[in-house]
């Protein structure tokens, strides 16, 4: 049978999620691709969801589904297991979907060794500054998985008996974050990638992203590379391959934490860094500085830098 003839079942987690759901589920019943399931999800929220979603309550593509609070995670494992669709796709509750998103995703799959189909993304946020995501990675893409995590959620089709092998997502708090990373690494190991090189689905950023929390992703990321390190068949190469991401997840959230003006954080970040990069001594160096100067000279430091470039260019 035709990919393009098969039921894709969408997931859509909601928790408090009333000023938007209706545009996110418009825009999944919107598909040009008509078979099509929506499982949403109810997980504990204290607002009522009959009220948010109003009249969608009665559309023929929509399962209203209600669980105690458990996660985003446990959420879309509710999801996925009641789904009666060959693929899983999942999409937030302010999340929005161009109508030809699954359309252009399924022919991926006749090429049977693709187990997932991403695309790009437009990432927006509340001042409307619109930014588009563009990764190219497709095949095997664990390697790249391990360097980050390039694949936006909302953009994922997936085959529901992959997801099924592994196991589904991991519901525990620690991943909180980078749950679907985990999932993205575990699936790369089974199967091939590929990438519809369009912005096919619109992530919004706002104040309430969990991402935004630095202190909570850093230990989500290094939590996530542990659980993976625990897959007892992963080769020696692989296990090569994570201890290099987990030293570049440090790295990333020292330039975060020096962004943000946190210099002790930053200095553990940059301690963990250079304990698997002794050759960079530099970055010790760095450690040792950030942490047992004080904050308020380097931040004195950074402001006269903008000073002086900011009257160097009204004088140019």
């Amino acid at each position: 049978m035709d990919n393009s003839d098969l039921l894709v079942s969408v997931i859509v987690p909601f928790y408090n999620g009333s000023k938007t759901i209706c545009e996110t589920l418009q825009s999944i019943v919107s598909q040009s691709h008509k078979e099509v399931e929506i499982l949403l999800v109810d997980d504990g929220s204290p607002e009522p969801i009959d009220a948010a979603i109003g009249a969608y309550s009665k559309h023929p593509q929509i399962r209203v589904i209600k669980q105690k609070n458990g996660g985003v995670a446990a959420a879309r494992n509710t999801g996925i297991k009641n789904a009666k669709g060959v693929f899983i796709a999942f999409c937030d509750q302010d999340d929005i979907w161009k109508p030809t998103k699954l359309e252009k995703q399924l022919p991926h799959f006749k090429n049977e060794n693709v187990g997932l189909v991403y695309t790009w993304t437009k990432a927006i946020n509340t001042k409307g500054f619109e930014n588009i995501i563009a990764p190219i990675h497709q095949g095997e893409c664990f390697y790249q998985l391990t360097r980050k995590n390039f694949i936006t959620c909302c953009t994922v089709v997936a085959r529901k008996a992959l997801i099924e092998d592994i196991g589904y997502f991991r519901s525990d708090r620690e991943l909180q974050g980078v749950d679907d990373r985990y999932v993205w690494m575990r699936l790369s190991r089974l199967a091939e990638f590929a990438v519809v090189k369009e912005p096919l689905a619109t992530y919004v950023i706002h104040g309430e992203n969990y991402s935004l929390n630095n202190h909570k992703m850093l230990s989500a990321d290094e939590y996530c590379f542990f659980a993976i390190n625990e897959l007892t068949d992963l080769t020696a190469l692989e296990k090569q391959w994570c201890e290099q991401g987990l030293s570049q997840v440090y790295l990333h959230y020292a330039n975060n934490f020096l962004y943000r003006n946190d210099y002790k954080c930053a200095a553990a970040c940059f301690k963990k860094y250079w304990r698997s990069n002794k050759i960079r001594l530099e970055y010790g160096m760095m450690a040792l500085a950030f942490k047992y100067i004080p904050s308020g000279l380097f931040i004195f430091i950074k402001k006269s830098r903008k000073a002086i470039l900011k009257l160097i260019g009204k004088t140019q």
